[in-house]
């Protein structure tokens, strides 16, 4: 007959290793999901080539960096493409692409880094951007320190949507006199 284990074969046999416990709530995959279906590629209009990343942050608004739509005028030659990026079978995905109307709104900060647009409420095939839900802006402080895990749901090198989980951290908030966050995570160009 079999003997239950004792205690010192359970520590053997199972522990945390590590600085730190790795735990995790399902809600956690969950709710990263929901943020990742609002991440998009900003794409040229006219060529479908990718050079950044946004994400909806309210119905029909996205937000990006200014340096990826520092005027209106980018802005109108600009789309957003969602689901570009695997399935969960590996096959590639050319996503929907929602037309940015700056004419509805855009405003822009080059000394935050941020740019915020109008998005089509329909995509060039007829998908609705509700589809992609959004990630609202919490407005409270407090919400992060340093030292806490930054995930990120990115297009680097404006290619499929990837993502940095964990190995992330918050590394400086403002009053930085730069006024950005730092964040170890590693990131390429069209990250943004």
């Amino acid at each position: 007959t079999a003997h239950p284990p004792t205690a010192v074969a359970e520590a053997v046999l199972e522990r945390v290793i590590g600085e730190a416990e790795e735990f995790l709530s399902v809600m956690f995959i969950k709710r990263a999901l929901v943020a990742a279906r609002a991440v998009g590629r900003i794409v040229f209009t006219s060529t479908g080539r990718g050079f950044g990343t946004g994400f909806l942050i309210a119905p029909g608004v996205l937000m990006t960096n200014h340096h990826v739509l520092q005027t209106d005028f980018a802005a109108s030659r600009a789309s957003v493409q969602f689901r570009y990026e695997l399935e969960i079978d590996s096959r590639q995905t050319t996503g929907q692409y929602f037309v940015l109307e700056p004419h509805r709104l855009f405003y822009a900060n080059e000394r935050l880094d941020m740019a915020i647009v109008a998005v089509a409420p329909t995509s060039e095939d007829g998908v609705p951007l509700s589809d992609f839900g959004h990630v609202p802006l919490i407005g409270v402080e407090g919400k992060i320190r340093k030292g806490q895990p930054v995930d990120i749901v990115q297009h680097p090198l404006a290619g499929r949507k990837q993502v940095v989980f964990r190995e992330s951290v918050l590394t400086a908030l403002p009053p930085d006199s730069d006024h950005v966050a730092h964040y170890s995570g590693d990131t390429q160009p069209g990250s943004s």
